[in-house]
């Protein structure tokens, strides 16, 4: 090898050694993107979440969420087995590594490609030896990686945003499922009591003292409340499936107890200030958005540089002939070189391209735009709902329920007295029940509004 051809080797060697460091570099950080997407996830649900990558994770998180099922089922328990065994919440955490997969792939350059050739004829051998280097891929790697960090970073806003989600879904399934069974036992004693006046009733129709078309009405109010008792009974049977379902439980963890009624209201509502600011400032979906439009920002430069540039590559050659001739064969070695390829924006020169990204971007912004102007008015929308409802439940707590069972007792009275029918007493009864119906319903939009 003569002096040339071992300084374009060296020259070679040096580079590719230099490149293989550089790609080294770039690894997967998936721990550090999952600790910041579980302090997203606890400061906004106080429960914390973890990914559950071995067998041993796996058994350690099904002992905790058995250890919770054998208690009577909190909101708050709910959420943790649900963050525990929902498989949707730990799919939502592979897409961090998924994410952070792709920051490593954008830190590496393609790899090198060794191309040998060998023509012979004629009595002539020659083989070509070829190491070609991406330069592009080399040149670019910094642009690239900026903006995978970016989407990187936006999709651990969306997978915290999942997970949120689904917290939020658990909360309002257990609301819902111990609404259900609440509503259930009212309406067992709004049966109790009507089947307490049928009874009464066709005691008094054999004594010959109520008529045909009173027992008609008392059997009439007997099958409507216990239609009614059956709705309400399926409808806690698909809550309860549906709480189920948000935390992805199976088999005999679906016995689980639920609370007979709904937590006690707060004395007084939450009083929050600034909360248009909070929301743009704190919102996930929102915090997203601007890491999705930072990358389609970086991302214009990038396209206007690959643009122009194409193709740049950098190979190594080397071939070896070898001749027969009459007084034997002859090997001749080639003089060792470098090839560049370059390609030429003649037909194509990128304007196109530029253009496009440049479009995406503009909607980028104008998506972002009206997504904070959705966040103020949610919020504000929020909030309302949430003060309207503690005054409603409020209402119905101080001033409608206690009304309707003093009409009650004082039908009671009457009743005793001989001064009203059963069928009134039956009906005083009714409408206190259905106040407290009515209650029960106020008390589950507060809740409601409280999760939103």
């Amino acid at each position: 090898m003569n002096n040339r051809t071992f300084r374009t080797a060296a020259r070679l060697g040096a580079l590719g050694c230099s490149l293989l460091v550089l790609s080294a570099c770039s690894t997967l950080k998936v721990d550090a993107a999952l600790t910041d997407v579980n302090a997203l996830v606890e400061d906004r649900t106080k429960q914390s979440v973890s990914w559950q990558r071995d067998e041993a994770s796996r058994e350690q998180a099904d002992s905790t969420a058995r250890r919770l099922l054998a208690k009577p089922l909190t909101i708050e328990s709910a959420t943790q087995i649900a963050f525990l065994r929902n498989p949707s919440i730990q799919a939502s955490l592979v897409k961090i590594g998924i994410a952070q997969a792709d920051v490593a792939q954008a830190g590496r350059m393609k790899n090198p490609v060794f191309s040998i050739g060998r023509l012979a004829g004629g009595g002539i051998l020659e083989v070509e030896r070829q190491f070609l280097f991406s330069l592009l891929s080399l040149f670019t790697i910094g642009p690239r990686t900026e903006i995978a960090t970016n989407q990187a970073e936006r999709a651990r806003y969306m997978s915290a945003l999942d997970i949120v989600s689904a917290a939020d879904g658990v909360r309002r399934a257990w609301i819902e499922a111990v609404t259900a069974r609440e509503r259930v036992r009212i309406m067992k004693r709004m049966f109790a009591s009507v089947e307490a006046a049928e009874n009464l009733g066709m005691r008094m129709a054999a004594a010959g003292s109520m008529p045909a078309l009173d027992q008609a009405k008392l059997k009439v109010a007997k099958a409507e409340v216990a239609a009614m008792l059956g709705k309400s009974r399926l409808a806690a049977g698909m809550a309860r499936e549906k709480l189920i379902r948000e935390m992805g439980v199976w088999g005999s963890d679906t016995k689980f107890k639920l609370p007979s009624r709904l937590p006690r209201l707060p004395k007084r509502a939450r009083v929050l200030r600034n909360i248009e600011r909070t929301a743009l400032l704190s919102r996930l979906d929102v915090q997203a958005a601007r890491k999705d439009l930072e990358a389609l920002q970086k991302s214009i430069g990038l396209t206007e540089f690959t643009s122009v540039v194409s193709l740049l590559e950098i190979s190594g050659i080397s071939a070896l002939e070898r001749e027969r001739e009459d007084t034997g064969v002859r090997n001749r070695k080639t003089p060792a070189g470098i090839e560049v390829e370059v390609a030429i924006p003649i037909f194509d020169p990128g304007d196109v391209k530029v253009s496009r990204a440049r479009f995406v971007y503009m909607q980028a912004v104008e998506e972002l735009k009206s997504l904070a102007i959705n966040a103020r008015s949610e919020v504000r929308e929020a909030y309302t709902g949430y003060h309207g409802a503690f005054e409603v439940q409020g209402h119905y707590r101080r001033t409608i329920v206690p009304l309707n069972k003093r009409i009650t007792d004082e039908e009671l009275l009457r009743y005793n007295g001989m001064l009203a029918s059963v069928l009134d007493l039956l009906t005083a009864v009714r409408k206190q029940q259905a106040a407290l119906l009515e209650a029960l319903q106020a008390r589950r939009d507060f809740w409601m509004a409280d999760a939103q």
